[in-house]
């Protein structure tokens, strides 16, 4: 894979040929790559690498049959994201049938140990079990699968932790609770994305506006950084109402506590910082087509809730 994928770098650089490119490569291969090979492969116009990091547990990186290891997890992230050269989509699932409660803060600090604390898609995402896989047989013969249809597209699961469960229900509902969650965890996409294409060669003629292209980047970085921040208080503080009698009381106010009163305000100054950045530009008759992409999200992750494998 590594050769024909360099290869095909050889290929467009050859030819000549401009374009934008999205790949998605295993943590474990991204740790074999150097510098130079990441160097080539962003001249012939990679931007975006899909990443499949999966966990921040080992055990359950052997239950999901991954040859990765959380190391080689954490240096093909940071390798990555070097410069800003690439932005990473990580592949992470937060909820599985058998995750304990006292795991959870665990898997939310390793999403802030790779910069990703700020990504609701991580936060909230539940395995997705499709009928006939490893997994499914796995989740079978631990009695953990709930009931179905015959022709289901995807097996519902009960979680061993009542905790846990409650857990899921509740990060996978703010999206649906508060729209400007998945709205703004969109918009933070969209500006990555144009940080990693900005270096990309066939957007070379806006290199002269650096200036504003880094004050624009540091404005963003400081969202990221918010974000990840309420987050982790927000997430910290769930954990813990879990564990009170009063809990679904306690959740609501939490919720109102940190969700509303934030995020909707972030997704206004987050489209502000995107559009002033792109007007800018365009104020100077320099082009932006080939550098702003609008980020494609599905039904299921904008306003389903998908804990315990639903898909309603």
């Amino acid at each position: 894979g590594i050769k024909r994928m360099e290869k095909f770098a050889d290929e467009i650089l050859e030819r000549k040929i401009e374009g934008s490119f999205k790949i998605h490569l295993r943590t474990e291969t991204i740790d074999q790559l150097s510098d130079a090979y990441l160097d080539k492969i962003k001249r012939a116009g990679v931007d975006i690498i899909g990443a499949g990091v999966e966990s921040a547990l080992e055990e359950e990186l052997r239950t999901f049959s991954k040859r990765t290891t959380i190391e080689k997890s954490i240096r093909a992230i940071n390798k990555l994201e070097y410069q800003d050269k690439f932005f990473a989509i990580v592949g992470y699932i937060m909820f599985n049938p058998e995750l304990k409660p006292e795991d959870f803060i665990k898997k939310v600090e390793f999403l802030k140990q790779i910069n990703r604390g700020w990504d609701y898609m991580n936060l909230a995402h539940s395995t997705l079990v499709f009928p006939g896989t490893r997994y499914h047989n796995y989740i079978k013969s631990r009695g953990l699968e709930a009931k179905h249809d015959e022709l289901a597209p995807l097996i519902p699961y009960i979680f061993m932790h009542e905790k846990t469960k409650k857990i899921a229900d509740e990060v996978s509902n703010l999206k649906i609770r508060c729209p400007g969650v998945i709205k703004l965890n969109n918009r933070i996409y969209d500006a990555l994305n144009l940080i990693s294409r900005y270096s990309n060669k066939m957007n070379e003629s806006l290199w002269r506006e650096d200036f504003s292209f880094r004050r624009f980047k540091s404005d963003i970085k400081d969202i990221l950084v918010e974000t990840t921040d309420k987050y982790a208080e927000y997430m910290q503080e769930l954990s813990e109402t879990v564990n009170s009698p009063r809990d679904k009381e306690e959740m609501v106010l939490l919720f109102w506590k940190h969700i509303p009163t934030f995020f909707p305000k972030v997704l206004d100054r987050t489209n502000k910082t995107i559009d002033a950045f792109i007007i800018n530009l365009e104020s100077k008759g320099l082009p932006t087509s080939r550098l702003y992409l609008k980020t494609w999200l599905s039904i299921r992750d904008t306003k389903e809730n998908i804990a315990g494998g639903k898909n309603e």
